[in-house]
């Protein structure tokens, strides 16, 4: 079993790099009140990474969060199973749940993970 916040996404993920422009950088909601934007650092389809000018008290590992990857219509939801503090604010690991925007969000993935030709190897 895996030590909580410590890395469990094995499947192939995207790097920053990989992305269109607008999967870079898009707003996150946390506990229903708290809007922040946040940086993506790679993709996969179960989940994401990314950083945050918050404290890594505002990501505790297991807390829910709603995000929008996809624009505010679409909002994906997830759990947060990964938060260090980084010298930018926060580096946080999400594992999307199989709700709400789930299905668009793997749409966009898939195609885009057919458009990667290498695997990335980023590491949370």
């Amino acid at each position: 079993m895996p030590m909580a916040g410590a890395e469990q996404r094995t499947e192939r993920r995207i790097a920053v790099s990989e992305l269109p422009e607008e999967y870079r950088q898009f707003g996150a909601l946390l506990r229903l009140t708290t809007e922040v934007a946040v940086t993506t650092t790679d993709v996969s389809l179960n989940g994401f990474g990314f950083v945050a000018e918050l404290p890594s008290e505002n990501f505790i590992v297991g807390s829910r969060l709603v995000l929008y990857p996809l624009g505010k219509n679409i909002p994906v939801f997830g759990v947060v199973v990964h938060s260090a503090a980084i010298s930018t604010g926060t580096r946080v690991g999400v594992r999307l749940q199989h709700l709400g925007g789930y299905d668009a969000y793997t749409a966009v993935i898939s195609k885009l993970l057919g458009q990667v030709t290498e695997p990335s190897t980023a590491l949370g």
